[in-house]
């Protein structure tokens, strides 16, 4: 068997024969970045007028300009626009993340100031995180009984807010209701979806979840797809929390 060659001996190699360059600890592995990481916002003044496609050209030119002077290769940005509500949005390059293109924060924002002085701050664009629970059904299935459970959520467990309309039992109601008259929830348990903004608040809550007094287990919320595989009937096309 052939020895391993020493990651410090190993170099790009180019079609005439030739190393052209030496891979950096920076560039992550292929597809390992969410693509909700890779945007970032450039905030603007209040008042500030609407922003032209001009203005957004030149921000986006002197920005990658800046970077190429202090970031490694891969960390550019692209596909500059601007979004319903008005807001200046980026995107990283592939390769690169949100996190990345912020640590030389201070070179993109002043770079994008010579465009724009109305830009004032840039920041990573907010993620919202989607997590799901087993709640008691009987005591939420009633027409306010997700608001109740959003009221005693954002309650007992401080910082974490829950927007409204995010929250959503798993599956259709009158299938839940004709499982819970057959008596086939467990422990008359139901799932319900809801959304958290920020990753912290929703590894908050993966760690300890309270409500109403009672200790809750929350788990990330994976949608099911054709190649989801059940672990439970061993079936195509659905997880465990579905499977009937």
């Amino acid at each position: 068997m052939a020895a391993a060659v020493p990651q410090s001996d190993f170099k790009w190699v180019g079609w005439n024969g030739k190393p052209e360059r030496e891979p950096t600890r920076l560039e992550p592995i292929k597809g390992s970045i969410p693509r909700d990481e890779y945007r970032i916002v450039f905030e603007r003044a209040a008042r500030a007028p609407q922003i032209n496609p001009a203005v957004v050209a030149s921000v986006a030119a002197f920005v990658n300009i800046a970077l190429s002077k202090v970031a490694p290769e891969h960390v550019q940005t692209e596909a500059f626009r601007i979004s319903v509500q008005g807001r200046l949005l980026t995107t990283a390059c592939f390769g690169a993340s949100a996190a990345m293109l912020l640590r030389f924060k201070k070179e993109v924002l002043g770079a994008a100031r010579k465009a724009d002085r109305a830009i004032i701050n840039v920041v990573a664009n907010e993620t919202w995180a989607e997590l799901t629970i087993l709640v008691p059904y009987d005591h939420y299935w009633h027409p306010n009984g997700l608001v109740e459970l959003m009221e005693q959520i954002e309650a007992k467990n401080p910082g974490v807010v829950v927007p409204p309309l995010s929250m959503k039992w798993m599956r259709v109601v009158s299938i839940i209701e004709w499982h819970y008259q057959a008596g086939r929830h467990p422990k008359n348990a139901a799932s319900v979806i809801f959304k958290v903004p920020g990753k912290t608040a929703a590894q908050k809550l993966l760690v300890v979840m309270w409500v109403a007094g009672n200790k809750f287990h929350a788990l990330p919320y994976v949608p099911d797809k054709a190649d989801t595989l059940c672990g439970t009937c061993g079936g195509w096309g659905h997880s465990e929390f579905r499977c009937q």
